[in-house]
């Protein structure tokens, strides 16, 4: 879902890994494609990517055949790739193209698993395709779930938040707001931060002591 931490998470993607035998590279679909026609816009763009850090960024153009190649020869150590905002193809139409890039994909993808990891952000809509008999291949067992923060999670979050003025949460929030932060967020960190930002510009610009309930 927008704003639950996706990129967040890929920003200190390459910390999680941080053995000397594992590389790992970051992509965001974002910055090349904006919305797809054909499944093999996806299919090109993601294998194309997936060539260029098993070659070291090389120059070199890709095709199938010399992906396959460096398949065989690559041995620097497991590359783990991540592909952010994958997931912001979640229309009804841009659903079937998804469905059709993984089916068309599952060769490649099978093959790519002795050398590669491929990390990639998915939107809820997709759930009942990722489990359908057609995409069994991608042992969804190991899907990864972005859980909506607890009160605990936005507290941490905005005294995080907070550091860099050298203040903490009880210096600028009174718990009491924790509650309906989480309600109106639903525990999605971005729908926390954006209104907490403006309730902390209120409280400067009304020389406020402290956002309480009733400054809420």
């Amino acid at each position: 879902r927008e704003g639950s931490g996706k990129t967040t998470f890929f920003n200190v993607f390459s910390d999680l890994f941080p053995a000397q035998d594992v590389r790992t590279r970051y992509f965001d679909i974002s910055e090349d494609i904006f919305e797809i026609h054909h499944p093999k816009e996806l299919y090109d763009w993601l294998f194309r990517r997936v060539f260029e850090a098993l070659t070291a960024d090389s120059a070199e153009q890709f095709s199938e055949s010399k992906l396959r190649r460096e398949l065989r020869s690559y041995g620097r150590g497991k590359l783990v790739v991540g592909i952010d905002n994958l997931d912001r193809f979640a229309r009804p139409a841009e659903q079937e193209l998804i469905k059709q890039f993984f089916v068309m994909s599952q060769g490649l993808l099978q093959d790519l698993k002795s050398k590669c990891v491929i990390v990639m952000s998915s939107a809820p809509q997709w759930e009942k395709i990722l489990r359908s008999p057609e995409l069994h291949y991608l042992s969804t067992r190991r899907m990864w779930t972005l859980k909506p923060f607890t009160k605990q999670e936005i507290r941490d979050l905005l005294d995080k938040r907070l550091r860099p003025s050298s203040l903490k949460f009880e210096n600028v929030f009174d718990d009491a707001v924790l509650a309906p932060m989480l309600s109106l967020s639903e525990g999605n960190p971005r729908r926390v931060v954006q209104p907490a930002e403006g309730l902390v510009g209120r409280a400067a610009a009304s020389k406020g002591t402290l956002i309480d309930l009733k400054f809420v």
